[in-house]
């Protein structure tokens, strides 16, 4: 997971890494292994176990978030994310653990699997390779027991983390794309580092043969850990927290610091793996930036050599994609002495010029030109690198009506292209929505960079300078419709379609978020990204429309990166971020209650303001708590203004406050008697720690159903009890001080 990729917002370009492997270099930590050894897999556990420092579990804080996983925001204040979400909790340091709203501590490998289980005082339970800020309820406590897995049917959502069903129909929680690898080294780090401990078994047949069977958990795919491990690599975020931990726990988590181990390991039941079985050379990363100031591209291509014991060349060519897009890019070859280990790179030059309109993608492949078996290709002989082109594009910028009688053949929409170079826009189509009206721009229309296409409905340009009172500049192409873009007289909703029929402003068909023009004015676009809700109306007179030109006015002293609203019981957390600042004033936050008697104000009220950052080139990010809200629905906005008063609303978000039970209560489970599957359905009136579990007809638990903390609501739990005989069961619901017992009977 990094954080680093946020910074990409100044570039206007967003970029997917695509990547095989990561490497670091700890030093002489690993001197002493070697990974041809029939001795290295236990010669791997002595590293990692000794030097060893234990850092308490309630120290996480202090420690870890405090000096690594958190970063500096506005006001004195700082942020932390939750791993497996994306959450952001905004916070005054010092940190605080707030379960009833956001944040605790996950254990990757759960504390419910640990052969140790139910004691914390071991290292394993406080071992900070595997422990995550994440968000309580909606994530940690979601995770719960279940396995790491791929959601094909989901239950719940928060964010980038899914719960849910996989493609063999077990509960699986599935984390976001960028913390996939790093959980899946976690797990293998814990295996490795707790194995045999005490006796104990942590391998992968006991975990998935004893204990998550026990938990009525299906297995943890190895296999799909092992797949995360190496199609999301450690980044330089990941890098930089185990080089951290290592300083306050003494030791590394070697899968960070060489991905290939994993290849010497089987997990299953921790014995050494042949190198025999081990392929030698493989991409170990790719990426691409973007150099703003020349419009170029760089991208970086990682090769690393495992345990080859002749010298091996290879050639990294490109298989897919146009070479001219890369300059004069030829076939590189890479050559590695005998027995080195050392990564190799390869650097390419991408000019903005050359790319296409379209995102680009490029293969690129190694092929092995050396011979000999030490010398195969790897287990990931191609990597794909898609570079998203996300810089602003062709955006409708006024939309201006004609006050007066027969003025109407002077009204006019402009298009902006905001983009670096000039742009074909013959054959796309300016549209109404939710009409069949259409205008389809002639062959041979090309806007400039920087400039604007101004569409009048019918009128000669000289006529249409004089009745604006402007002169339109080279930089604007002019186009008399002949009366084929409908006339403008309010509530109509333009959209600019490209020639496949694909939206390219909006980029969606929701004509509800794109905002109608009223009859007699003028609306113009505040911001020039892909915001498609900042637009201003103004009065319009005969001769203050500004077709062909963007006025002070029309600049954004903001540009919004995120804007996100959460629920956590009768509270919502609003959430933002801005890339850079002008002038910026600050936010008001504006409620509106669904449905409801509206004010003056449309029924939008305001309900809260924070003061922005002034002038900032840097992310920053901003979070406002709205409490004791009633049961209904709601929708927020932003309503960020600058320093002379301009503002710019920010889309529209909305949500539901549920009733919340007033009691604690657990029902009758249903169907009883059952088999083997039934559902146990409790409520919580307040946030409580949970447990529910089942015992037999001697009082001794047959499973444990749920351990966590629960926020107020209503719950169901559907219970397999296939591996248990017929008979009398009962269950136990514990909920602060809250204990209700019922029986159940299993029939089969």
């Amino acid at each position: 997971m990094s954080e680093d990729v946020r910074s990409f917002y100044k570039l206007f370009i967003l970029v997917l890494l695509f990547q095989v492997f990561g490497y670091s270099q700890p030093g002489d930590y690993y001197n002493t292994i070697n990974v041809s050894s029939p001795t290295f897999v236990e010669d791997l556990k002595t590293r990692i176990r000794s030097p060893y420092t234990k850092v308490t579990y309630d120290n996480f804080d202090e420690t870890n978030i405090a000096n690594y996983a958190s970063r500096d925001t506005t006001g004195g204040q700082k942020a932390v994310t939750c791993v497996y979400s994306g959450f952001i909790q905004v916070y005054t340091p010092p940190f605080a653990w707030t379960p009833t709203t956001s944040m605790s501590r996950e254990h990757t490998w759960c504390h419910s699997w640990m052969p140790t289980h139910s004691s914390t005082s071991g290292n394993e339970y406080s071992d900070q390779h595997h422990l995550f800020p994440t968000h309580q309820n909606s994530a940690n406590g979601v995770r719960s027991n279940h396995p790491l897995g791929i959601v094909v049917t989901p239950t719940s959502t928060f964010l980038e983390g899914k719960y849910g069903k996989d493609a063999n129909n077990n509960n699986v929680y599935e984390p976001r794309d960028s913390h996939k690898g790093d959980a899946a080294r976690a797990i293998l780090y814990m295996t490795l580092r707790y194995d045999d401990v005490n006796g104990h078994n942590w391998d992968f047949n006991w975990l998935n043969n004893t204990r998550l069977p026990y938990l009525n958990e299906a297995p943890q795919d190895l296999n799909l850990l092992l797949s995360w491990h190496q199609n999301d690599p450690p980044d330089v975020w990941e890098i930089g927290r185990n080089d951290y931990i290592q300083t306050i726990q003494q030791n590394r988590n070697p899968f960070i610091d060489h991905a290939e181990y994993v290849d010497y390991i089987d997990f299953n039941d921790m014995t050494y793996k042949s190198s025999s079985s081990n392929t030698s050379v493989s991409f170990t990363s790719a990426g691409a930036t973007k150099n703003e100031t020349v419009g170029s591209y760089s991208i970086s291509i990682s090769i690393l050599n495992r345990s080859v014991t002749n010298s091996t060349s290879v050639d990294v060519v490109l298989v897919s994609g146009n070479a001219s897009d890369i300059g004069n890019y030829t076939t590189q070859t890479v050559t590695f002495p005998a027995n080195s280990s050392a990564n190799q790179t390869v650097n390419i030059t991408i000019t903005d010029n050359d790319l296409e309109e379209d995102d680009k993608e490029f293969t690129f492949e190694l092929q092995n030109i050396s011979g000999g078996e030490n010398a195969e290709i790897g287990n990931n002989p191609t990597f794909r690198l898609t570079i998203v082109d996300n810089e602003k594009r062709l955006l409708i910028t006024e939309i201006s009506d004609a006050v007066g009688t027969d003025n109407f053949i002077y009204e006019f929409i402009e298009i902006y292209n905001a983009k670096i170079r000039d742009v074909d826009v013959s054959g796309n189509m300016l549209k109404q929505f939710n009409s069949t009206q259409s205008f389809t721009i002639p062959s041979e229309t090309i806007i400039p960079a920087g400039g604007f296409l101004v569409i009048s409905r019918n009128s000669s340009q000289s006529a249409f300078e004089s009745f604006w009172s402007t002169t339109l500049d080279s930089a604007v192409v002019f186009i008399n419709s002949a009366n084929k873009v409908p006339q403008i007289n309010g509530e109509e909703k333009f959209m600019l379609k490209d020639l496949d029929d694909i939206n390219i402003d909006p980029a969606i068909n929701n004509d509800t978020t794109f905002l109608a023009h009223v009859a007699n004015r003028r609306i113009i676009r505040l911001n020039h990204g892909n915001d498609i809700n900042s637009w201003q109306s103004l009065l319009l007179s005969s001769s203050n429309a500004t077709p062909g030109r963007l006025e002070p006015a029309q600049v954004l002293p903001v540009e919004l990166n995120s804007f996100d609203v959460k629920v956590s019981g009768k509270t919502v957390h609003i959430f933002w971020s801005t890339a850079t600042e002008t002038n910026n004033y600050g936010f008001e936050i504006e409620r509106k209650m669904l449905k409801q008697v509206q004010h003056d104000n449309n029924g939008w009220d305001e309900i809260g303001f924070v003061e922005g950052n002034g002038n900032s080139n840097s992310p920053m990010e901003y979070s406002f708590t709205d409490d004791n809200l009633e049961s209904g629905k709601y929708s927020y906005r932003l309503k960020q203004i600058d320093n002379d008063g301009k503002f710019s609303y920010s889309q529209i978000i909305n949500i539901e406050i549920k009733n919340i039970p007033t009691e604690y209560a657990l029902y009758q489970n249903y169907p009883n008697p059952f088999n083997p599957t039934t559902k146990i359905k409790y409520s919580i009136s307040s946030l409580q720690p949970t447990i529910l579990n089942v015992y037999d007809i001697l009082g001794n638990e047959v499973v444990l159903l749920v351990n966590e903390i629960k926020e107020s609501g209503e719950y169901e739990i559907e219970w397999n009890a296939s591996k248990l005989s017929s008979g009398i069961y009962f269950y136990k619901l514990q909920a602060g001080e809250f204990i209700s017992t019922k029986k159940l009977v299993l029939m089969k």
